[in-house]
């Protein structure tokens, strides 16, 4: 009896690692984010340096920061490196993940199809059919990231309940920013079908979106940078400041990844006025940096960090991250197009840290000096970008174009030497790690 109870747990036990990997849909959503981030970008810059016609030219920049947050921030930040990075961090079998993956590959089904409804029709069927279905991929891949992550917490093996284990910062945003998306985007949805049914123009409803949206993208992107700064377990040399310091972001995090999409979509129900909720949220955002900042500076200060070698990629692109966000706030805290181009500039860093981060945990060789090549523009950019748009300076604004395209084909550079390469960190072939 006791063999077949011990054979039944190693047969659970396998199952449950299974379960337990990253769904492949997870890869499709960062392939998707990817190709609509580098579609954006390059429309930008051709309408930046007046390669484009003015009509498409306006268009373009109208759809440039719709395509930013809907189909590549949250995208990439929940259904892809969440749900690449997330089972690493639970270290528990998730019962549910099966259907989890199918939700997940649901939701990037629902986004491809918006993608084409918003920018394949003309006129207001663009945003108006577009906003629906966009929605309900969101509420679908939201729900799959809470389902996976929560389950985890009451996952059975031989009928005993396993005890939850502490979540880390990372799978705290993971669920702040999951919970705010399920509040916020329902209220979307109606206000956009309300100007299907009514005829109306839609982009106003986007619009008053953008700031929970800019929270949402925040703490998410707080979660993937603090995974680079979190101390392992067992290698603190402080654990009673560590746990105070994590009790002070979770904290952060649920507030604002959840008080304020609350706060618009109750607004947003009792017509009420945007102005004083688009200045608390605000507020909210810039609390959450401010905190993390803190955080970051302090792990820095009790660590010996390296940013040599392969190792020290990935924090070049977290601490780049930090730096992007916090000056953007100094830039332009009073003028709330500054605060979103930051937030969405150092997003970009923290999803391009994550990236290598993911590629160094799987084995994957990849060009290690094109890669600082790649952040080296990527942060010029942003930082000229972010004093373009608040001191209205044409020259600053092209350099920044021009390093954000040299970023582009230190990208191409990278990503050629990763397919091409097929090594490991360590020399090794794929094949070799995978026998």
């Amino acid at each position: 009896m006791s063999e077949t109870v011990d054979a039944s747990s190693r047969s659970m036990s396998g199952l449950t690692a299974e379960r337990s990997s990253p769904p492949r849909s997870a890869v499709g959503y960062v392939v998707f984010s990817c190709v609509v981030g580098a579609a954006a970008g390059t429309a930008a810059l051709a309408s930046q340096f007046g390669f484009l016609p003015s009509d498409l030219a306006k268009k373009a920049g109208q759809a440039h920061s719709i395509a930013m947050v809907l189909y590549v921030a949250l995208p990439a930040l929940l259904g892809g490196f969440g749900a690449l990075l997330a089972p690493a961090e639970l270290r528990r079998g998730v019962g549910a993940s099966a259907i989890c993956a199918r939700l997940l590959s649901l939701s990037l089904v629902l986004m491809i199809a918006s993608l084409l409804l918003f920018f394949g029709a003309a006129g207001a069927a663009m945003s108006v059919w577009g906003g629906p279905v966009w929605c309900l991929g969101a509420v679908v891949m939201a729900t799959s990231v809470l389902s996976r992550i929560l389950d985890s917490r009451t996952s059975v093996v031989s009928g005993e309940r396993r005890s939850a284990h502490r979540f880390s910062l990372f799978l705290w945003t993971q669920v702040a920013a999951a919970a705010g998306l399920l509040f916020s985007v329902p209220v979307l949805a109606a206000g956009l079908t309300r100007t299907l049914v009514s005829g109306a123009s839609a982009p106003d409803v986007l619009t008053s979106f953008e700031t929970p949206a800019m929270i949402i993208v925040l703490v998410a992107a707080l979660g993937l940078a603090s995974r680079a700064f979190e101390p392992a377990a067992g290698q603190d040399d402080d654990p009673g400041v560590s746990a105070l310091e994590s009790n002070v972001g979770r904290a952060v995090v649920v507030a604002a990844g959840v008080g304020g999409p609350v706060i618009w979509a109750h607004a947003m129900m009792a017509h009420q006025t945007l102005v004083p909720v688009v200045s608390f949220e605000i507020g909210l955002a810039a609390l959450c940096s401010l905190t993390f900042g803190a955080l970051w500076m302090s792990r820095l200060w009790r660590r010996a960090v390296s940013f040599a070698g392969r190792g020290g990629v990935p924090l070049l692109w977290t601490s780049g991250f930090f730096v992007v966000l916090l000056s953007g706030w100094t830039v332009g805290v009073a003028e709330g197009d500054s605060v979103h181009a930051a937030v969405l500039s150092a997003s970009a860093l923290a999803l391009f840290g994550a990236f290598y981060g993911w590629l160094d945990s799987a084995g994957r060789w990849y060009p290690a000096v094109a890669a600082r090549f790649q952040f080296l523009f990527m942060f010029a950019g942003s930082i000229l970008g972010s004093l373009a748009v608040s001191h209205a300076g044409g020259a600053l604004q092209i350099v920044s174009g021009v390093a954000f395209g040299l970023s582009l084909l230190a990208l191409v550079v990278v990503a050629l030497g990763v397919f091409l390469g097929e090594r490991s960190t360590d020399g090794a072939t794929i094949t070799q790690v995978a026998r």
